[in-house]
């Protein structure tokens, strides 16, 4: 959350404290959110169950590490390798993580203290709001290839970035409007504002933190 500069300036200070806790470094989104249950996307067509969406999973991730990135020679082999390893893991995997829920255990350790007290509530037991959406595979393809992408360039990629294979029937696309629209929250970097509406093609709450690149 923020506030708009011209108001923060015409706060009194103790005020001002009090809405904005201080830091003397930048907060990233693994210092918030590293406290969170690692949960797996929902599939929005057909049914939706754990040995139906480890398959789903598996198949992208293969499919990821074959299809063009556009990077440098050793960020796409960076890039094949992690897809080939998550879609290894994924395919062994015995244990599939749950669509919600999940013990309150507050936020990461790297917390600032003053963030972190003004974050943390201790009388939670259970993390609330936290469920995933259903995704068409499509989507799901292209979060995956966005995390991938956010992990090995250190940056999200634009719409330009992505494979023609993986452009959406989106008639502004192309455009250069919301080329964003499919950015991923770098773990080891400050988040970015993210829009708390739907109607302008966002797809940043679909795609939080660690995303596949840290699984």
């Amino acid at each position: 959350m923020g506030v708009r500069a011209d108001i923060a300036r015409d706060l009194d200070g103790l005020v001002h404290s009090a809405l904005i806790p201080k830091s003397d470094r930048a907060v990233t989104v693994q210092d918030v959110l590293m406290g969170m249950p690692r949960l797996r996307s929902g599939l929005s067509s057909g049914k939706d169950h754990e040995d139906l969406w480890k398959a789903e999973a598996a198949q992208i991730m293969r499919r990821m590490a074959k299809i063009p990135t556009g990077l440098a020679a050793k960020q796409s082999d960076a890039f094949r390798k992690r897809a080939v390893r998550f879609a290894s893991a994924i395919s062994k995997t015995s244990s599939i993580k749950r669509r919600s829920g999940g013990e309150y255990s507050g936020v990461g350790n790297r917390c600032p203290p003053d963030l972190k007290r003004w974050l943390v509530d201790a009388k939670l037991k259970r993390f609330p709001n936290s469920e995933t959406r259903g995704h068409m595979l499509a989507d799901l393809e292209r979060y995956f290839f966005a995390s991938l992408y956010g992990r090995v360039a250190g940056v999200s990629p634009k719409a330009k970035d992505f494979p023609r294979e993986l452009a959406p029937d989106h008639r502004n696309w192309e455009t250069g409007k919301f080329a964003d629209r499919f950015r991923v929250q770098l773990w080891r970097q400050p988040s970015t504002t993210i829009t708390s509406h739907i109607s302008k093609d966002g797809h940043y709450l679909s795609i939080l933190t660690r995303s596949s690149a840290e699984a």
